[in-house]
Protein backbone atom coordinates (compact mmCIF):
# COMPACT_ATOMS: atom_id res chain seq x y z
CA UNK A 1 0.00 0.00 0.00
CA UNK A 2 1.39 3.39 -0.95
CA UNK A 3 1.29 6.57 1.02
CA UNK A 4 -2.00 8.42 1.47
CA UNK A 5 -1.60 12.16 0.93
CA UNK A 6 -3.88 14.98 2.02
CA UNK A 7 -3.23 18.41 0.52
CA UNK A 8 -4.29 21.56 2.34
CA UNK A 9 -3.83 23.56 5.53
CA UNK A 10 -4.52 21.61 8.73
CA UNK A 11 -6.65 24.49 10.04
CA UNK A 12 -9.14 24.08 7.20
CA UNK A 13 -12.39 22.49 8.39
CA UNK A 14 -12.59 20.29 5.30
CA UNK A 15 -8.96 19.17 5.57
CA UNK A 16 -9.44 18.46 9.29
CA UNK A 17 -12.52 16.36 8.46
CA UNK A 18 -10.42 14.12 6.17
CA UNK A 19 -7.59 13.87 8.71
CA UNK A 20 -10.05 12.92 11.47
CA UNK A 21 -11.48 10.18 9.25
CA UNK A 22 -7.99 8.84 8.51
CA UNK A 23 -7.14 8.86 12.22
CA UNK A 24 -10.38 7.01 13.05
CA UNK A 25 -9.51 4.41 10.42
CA UNK A 26 -5.97 4.17 11.84
CA UNK A 27 -4.51 5.06 8.46
CA UNK A 28 -1.08 6.65 8.23
CA UNK A 29 -1.11 9.72 6.01
CA UNK A 30 1.05 12.58 4.89
CA UNK A 31 -0.28 16.15 5.17
CA UNK A 32 1.09 18.33 2.40
CA UNK A 33 0.33 21.94 3.37
CA UNK A 34 -1.03 24.26 0.72
CA UNK A 35 -0.35 27.93 1.48
CA UNK A 36 -3.58 29.70 0.54
CA UNK A 37 -2.30 33.31 0.90
CA UNK A 38 0.38 32.48 -1.68
CA UNK A 39 -2.34 31.03 -3.97
CA UNK A 40 -0.70 27.60 -4.12
CA UNK A 41 -4.21 26.16 -4.51
CA UNK A 42 -4.48 27.92 -7.87
CA UNK A 43 -1.20 26.58 -9.28
CA UNK A 44 -1.38 24.39 -12.41
CA UNK A 45 0.00 21.38 -10.52
CA UNK A 46 -2.59 21.66 -7.74
CA UNK A 47 -5.42 22.21 -10.25
CA UNK A 48 -4.59 18.79 -11.70
CA UNK A 49 -5.56 17.33 -8.30
CA UNK A 50 -8.42 19.68 -7.46
CA UNK A 51 -9.89 21.36 -10.56
CA UNK A 52 -11.80 23.97 -8.52
CA UNK A 53 -8.65 25.17 -6.73
CA UNK A 54 -10.01 24.43 -3.26
CA UNK A 55 -8.82 22.21 -0.41
CA UNK A 56 -8.59 19.38 0.35
CA UNK A 57 -7.19 17.23 -2.38
CA UNK A 58 -6.42 13.57 -1.73
CA UNK A 59 -4.17 10.97 -3.32
CA UNK A 60 -4.23 7.30 -2.44
CA UNK A 61 -1.12 5.22 -2.98
CA UNK A 62 -2.90 3.32 -5.76
CA UNK A 63 -3.20 6.47 -7.89
CA UNK A 64 -6.75 7.43 -6.89
CA UNK A 65 -7.12 11.22 -6.71
CA UNK A 66 -10.20 12.78 -5.12
CA UNK A 67 -11.51 16.10 -3.87
CA UNK A 68 -14.47 17.16 -1.68
CA UNK A 69 -13.96 16.13 1.94
CA UNK A 70 -17.14 14.10 2.42
CA UNK A 71 -16.53 12.09 -0.76
CA UNK A 72 -12.96 11.45 0.42
CA UNK A 73 -14.24 10.25 3.80
CA UNK A 74 -16.76 7.90 2.19
CA UNK A 75 -14.01 6.49 -0.01
CA UNK A 76 -11.71 5.95 2.98
CA UNK A 77 -14.49 4.24 4.96
CA UNK A 78 -15.40 1.96 2.05
CA UNK A 79 -11.85 1.08 1.02
CA UNK A 80 -10.63 0.46 4.57
CA UNK A 81 -13.89 -0.89 6.01
CA UNK A 82 -12.21 -3.55 8.15
CA UNK A 83 -9.66 -1.21 9.70
CA UNK A 84 -9.96 1.11 12.71
CA UNK A 85 -13.41 2.45 13.59
CA UNK A 86 -15.82 0.32 11.58
CA UNK A 87 -18.96 2.32 12.20
CA UNK A 88 -18.11 5.80 10.91
CA UNK A 89 -20.78 5.46 8.22
CA UNK A 90 -23.22 3.44 10.29
CA UNK A 91 -23.19 0.10 12.01
CA UNK A 92 -22.29 -2.98 10.03
CA UNK A 93 -25.58 -4.60 9.04
CA UNK A 94 -27.44 -1.46 10.15
CA UNK A 95 -29.22 -1.27 6.84
CA UNK A 96 -30.47 1.58 4.73
CA UNK A 97 -32.05 3.51 7.59
CA UNK A 98 -28.81 3.48 9.59
CA UNK A 99 -26.80 4.73 6.59
CA UNK A 100 -29.47 7.36 5.84
CA UNK A 101 -29.24 8.69 9.42
CA UNK A 102 -25.48 9.10 9.05
CA UNK A 103 -25.93 10.85 5.67
CA UNK A 104 -28.60 13.08 7.21
CA UNK A 105 -26.21 14.31 9.90
CA UNK A 106 -23.31 14.64 7.48
CA UNK A 107 -25.43 16.92 5.31
CA UNK A 108 -26.71 18.91 8.31
CA UNK A 109 -23.19 19.31 9.66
Amino acid sequence: MGSVKVYGPAMSTAVSRVMACLLEKEMPFQLLPIHLPKAQHKSPDFLKLQPFGQVPAFQDGDGTTLFESRAICRYICDKFAGQGNRSLLGREGGGAADRARVDQWVEAE
